[in-house]
Order: C-alpha cells, then sequence, then structure tokens
C-alpha cells in the first residue's frame, strides 16, 4: 500500500497543467501596427512584429547593415547586457544562424530612408527597456491584450504559419536553428486559425454521417 501511495505521489509531482498562452491575433496585430504610427519606438516595434527580429538584434542594427538601395538590413550586432548589467553592443548575432539579411517591405524602408541623414553607428538611439515598455503602452492604447517585444516575434512566427511557409524559408528569415524553436516555442497558431480548423473538421464530419 505504501508503494502504490509513493507511486501515485511521484505521478503527481511529474505531472505538469500546461500554461494558457494568450497570442495577438492576426486582427490584434493590424491594430498594434495602426497604434503604434507616431510613436517613437514605431520602427522598432514595427520590425519586430513584421520582421520577426529579436529586440537585441533590433537595437544593435547599424546604418552599416541597412542597404536603402536593396531594402535589406543585415543582422551582425546585438545590443545585450553586459556582467554589469549595463547595455552593449557585441559584434555578433545570438548564433551562427541568427546572423542573416532580411528583405524588408516599402513600409518600413520609407521610414527607414526619411530617417537616414548620411549618419552613422546605431540605427535607433533608445534603450531596449524604452521599447519594451513602449508595446505595453501601445497595446494599452490599442485595446489589444497585453505582450512583449518578443510576443511580437512570435506574433510573425503565426503570420508564417498561417501563410504556410515552410520551415526551410521561415527558419533562416527569423534565424532560427532548430526546427523545434520554430515549432514548439515560437510556431503558436492564430487563435482564429484554430477556430476556423474546428468549423471545417466538424462540417466535414457532418457531411460524412
Amino acid at each position: 500500500k505504501k508503494a502504490l501511495q509513493k507511486k501515485q505521489k511521484n505521478q503527481k509531482k511529474k505531472q505538469k497543467i500546461k500554461k494558457k498562452n494568450e497570442y495577438l491575433s492576426s486582427e490584434e496585430i493590424v491594430k498594434l501596427i495602426d497604434a503604434a504610427v507616431g510613436d517613437s519606438c514605431e520602427l522598432p516595434i514595427v520590425m519586430a512584429v513584421w520582421l520577426g527580429l529579436r529586440r537585441s538584434e533590433i537595437i544593435g542594427l547599424c546604418w552599416d547593415c541597412v542597404d536603402l538601395e536593396k531594402s535589406t538590413v543585415e543582422i551582425r550586432r546585438t545590443m545585450v547586457p553586459d556582467k554589469d548589467n549595463k547595455w552593449v553592443l557585441k559584434e555578433g548575432a545570438k548564433n551562427e544562424g541568427s546572423q542573416r539579411t532580411v528583405k524588408c517591405p516599402e513600409y518600413i524602408m520609407s521610414k527607414l530612408r526619411d530617417m537616414y541623414k548620411g549618419q552613422t553607428g546605431l540605427v535607433f538611439k533608445t534603450s531596449p527597456e524604452t521599447v519594451r515598455k513602449h508595446v505595453h503602452a501601445i497595446c494599452k492604447r490599442a485595446g489589444i491584450k497585453d505582450t512583449t517585444v518578443h510576443g511580437l516575434r512570435h506574433a510573425n512566427a503565426a503570420v508564417m504559419i498561417a501563410l504556410g511557409v515552410v520551415e526551410k524559408y521561415a527558419m533562416p528569415r527569423n534565424g532560427w536553428t532548430s526546427d523545434y524553436t520554430f515549432q514548439q516555442i515560437n510556431g503558436y497558431c492564430c487563435p482564429e486559425g484554430a477556430d476556423e480548423t474546428d468549423v471545417l473538421s466538424n462540417s466535414y464530419l457532418e457531411e460524412m454521417l
């Protein structure tokens, strides 16, 4: 009896309750971008949700990595905290697979062209913490569920999944080296996509009966 109770106790310890994550729907993504217009952190936020860039990659972006003619940005530096928890510019991306060149839409490139006045160095003169705070403020202003800068990267993954983009192309675009990362961590489905799947599946089986 004691052995059975011990076994049941161990099983309860091993059992984990799956955390329910709340993600932005596609409609909320649009509301977020609209609400960000005119904000001092508009472009960093839009680049996170549209290009799937990490906060460290956005704040670490320098003008020598921006090609205004080819409409691309190259990710090869990051802004990260040092041992004293101070933000420093680091050469190199998070890992080898994260060093990449991303094609930008005209929406983003036009704003970068307006910003460029022949200067060098960092594109954005703001801190990562400031961007984080502005994301929360914009979510509140837009009337959508709260998220983080990394949550916007998740939203970008959801858009690619909804569009049927295969891992072969999605992974290098966002700098993932593992398909597990894309599928299990960043690759969630938009809530409305799940609802549509329910409708399609149920309708199909109802017609078969």
